[in-house]
């Protein structure tokens, strides 16, 4: 779950995520193009979905356990665009923070990390 401040704060106020993105989030979540462990919050995962934002940047969904108490998970603390995605994508595969890839980007990653590394 998560709740109208963290969509009024990521779509409009802070990240630049067109409505029509929010809206498909969800379906957008449910078939992401990879998956991995974040670097900075333990537990939490980051999803790389097949979206932008209103800059052209790739929008990348943070997953993680509720930490307010409450029974559950808050699924989506967070979504914005990622600036600098290759780099990120080659970093996080470097440190093996990889969890998924959907098979259409294999060809893609192995560039990337061709290119960075």
């Amino acid at each position: 779950r998560t709740n109208k401040d963290v969509i009024l704060k990521d779509s409009i106020k802070k990240h630049s995520v067109p409505q029509s993105v929010v809206e498909n989030l969800p379906d957008l979540f449910a078939d992401p193009l990879m998956v991995m462990d974040s670097r900075t919050v333990d537990g939490r995962l980051l999803a790389v979905v097949d979206a932008v934002d209103s800059n052209g940047q790739q929008i990348v969904v943070a997953i993680a356990p509720n930490t307010k108490g409450e029974k559950g998970y808050h699924f989506i603390p967070s979504f914005y665009g990622k600036n600098k995605l290759s780099e990120f994508i080659e970093t996080n595969i470097r440190e093996g923070n990889l969890k998924y890839l959907k098979s259409s980007m294999i060809k893609i990653i192995t560039i990337i990390t061709n290119m960075c590394g």
